[in-house]
């Protein structure tokens, strides 16, 4: 069992979502040549103004909502006074193959907080132990014995898919070793009675129903678009 310390070192609510919207998206003006006509050739290569900015936070019913001060989150750095053994974080998810952007990004979030962390708190050095999972049920079950015999790491970020997740929430479950998953979406990993797991994200159940009622009852849009790659 891990140390109890660290069983309460993440404590994350899903209340509410946050709607996003992506503005300054769009293309230059075409220019035209000598004949006044419309040039087909444009710059790939020139910088698009494109941003992500908070809109609103909403409730499950597509209510807008206050946001509440305490959902900001924690500073990695802390106060800077932090003292341990050398510890390790685990972060679990596709690193190659098809899937990896996600991955990678949850990585590089992991890494980026404990770059900060560390560069503050010169007597607490936590680092990273990645795992490839390749976002594969089979491959995470066969990996996630290796996480939990590895008396350093204190924690995991991961596994990335739901699939994965539920194919070894009880492997960490049974070893005491907090789990968070940033992007698991599947409504029953809640529901199998892990003491140790975690998300940072609401579920399929809250996501998708809470959008499409801010969408039509708050903003009193008629109609969607809906955008996929055919994957």
């Amino acid at each position: 069992m891990r140390a109890s310390a660290t069983r309460h070192a993440i404590a994350l609510g899903s209340t509410a979502l946050i709607v996003f919207g992506v503005v300054g998206c769009s293309q230059p003006a075409p220019e035209k040549n000598a004949n006044g006509a419309a040039s087909s050739q444009t710059d790939a290569t020139a910088p698009v103004d494109l941003s992500i900015v908070e809109q609103v936070q909403i409730d499950e019913n597509g209510a807008a909502v206050q946001a509440e001060s305490a959902t900001a989150p924690a500073d990695p750095a802390g106060d800077g006074k932090a003292t341990c053994a050398p510890v390790s974080l685990a972060m679990a998810g596709a690193l190659n193959g098809p899937d990896a952007a996600l991955g990678i990004n949850i990585k590089n979030g992991v890494q980026m907080a404990l770059d900060k962390h560390n560069a503050a708190n010169p007597d607490c050095q936590i680092d990273l132990k990645t795992f490839d999972t390749e976002g594969d049920p089979q491959k995470a079950t066969a990996i996630a014995p290796q996480i939990v015999d590895d008396a350093a790491i204190i924690g995991l970020v991961g596994p990335a898919f739901s699939g994965e997740t539920k194919a070894t929430g009880g492997v960490f479950d049974q070893a005491g070793l907090l789990a968070l998953t940033a992007s698991a979406t599947n409504v029953t990993l809640s529901e199998q009675g892990w003491k140790t797991f975690f998300r940072g994200l609401a579920n399929d159940g809250v996501q998708g129903p809470s959008v499409a009622n801010y969408l039509k009852n708050t903003v009193g849009d008629k109609k969607v678009c809906v955008v996929d790659d055919s994957t």
